[in-house]
């Protein structure tokens, strides 16, 4: 069989937390060709546990769970993993789980069943972690990667995981517009979206600053319609 992908540099261990083993597809010697280990839990505490002991380690939720559990579940992952969480998608999830996830902090989502090559795709999608930097101050904004905070004026402004990382994105290429495309890559690979999903996420980090300034949020997040996003100033 000729590979699709190429496979992952060194080894990845993802922990897929489902209700059983019909999310995954391939075999284990699939997986491990793409640089792969998969390791299956049912219980959350079980799954946490694995992450906790592999900070390297990827932990991969099937929208599967009840949708209330669901929501518990998400959060309780991504305040334990930070940005190592996808949600795996299923033929049914709704774009209302979608949403919720994303607002939760996860990092992207992929299709359901899990197959080697479609992890590894994923995989190479994901938006770069932000690396820890000093405060980046545009005029009454600072963005402060070490401490995970936005603040305008000195007041917090809030936002989940990943509002923050497209919050700094912007901060980080300011005064140029970083192209929709880019702000999308998080989001390849599976069947969301991915471009409707940062337009989400930009109208809650419009919603959240509005909350804080008493301005508008298309003020201080620009749109450049049809090509990307930039922050004023």
């Amino acid at each position: 069989m000729t590979l699709t992908v190429e496979p992952l540099v060194g080894s990845t261990r993802v922990v897929v937390l489902a209700p059983d083993g019909r999310v995954v597809r391939d075999q284990a010697a699939e997986f491990r060709r793409f640089g792969i280990s998969i390791v299956l839990r049912q219980d959350i505490l079980a799954a946490l546990t694995e992450v906790v002991h592999d900070p390297t380690a990827m932990l991969v939720v099937s929208a599967d769970i009840p949708c209330q559990e669901l929501r518990d579940v998400l959060d309780v992952a991504v305040a334990t993993c930070g940005s190592s969480v996808l949600l795996g998608l299923t033929a049914t999830t709704d774009t209302g789980a979608v949403g919720a996830a994303l607002r939760a902090g996860v990092r992207s989502t992929v299709d359901l069943p899990l197959t080697a090559e479609r992890l590894a795709r994923t995989f190479r999608a994901l938006p770069a972690k932000a690396a820890s930097t000093g405060p980046i101050m545009i005029g009454n904004l600072t963005v402060d990667a070490a401490r995970h905070r936005i603040d305008w004026a000195g007041a917090p402004v809030e936002a989940s995981p990943r509002e923050f990382a497209v919050m700094l994105q912007l901060a980080q290429n300011h005064p140029h517009m970083v192209a929709l495309d880019e702000l999308a890559a998080g989001y390849q690979g599976s069947s969301v979206d991915p471009y409707a999903s940062v337009r989400v996420v930009i109208n809650h980090l419009r919603s959240r600053i509005a909350q804080v300034t008493g301005a508008r949020g298309t003020a201080i997040i620009e749109t450049v319609r049809g090509v990307g996003y930039r922050l004023a100033g």
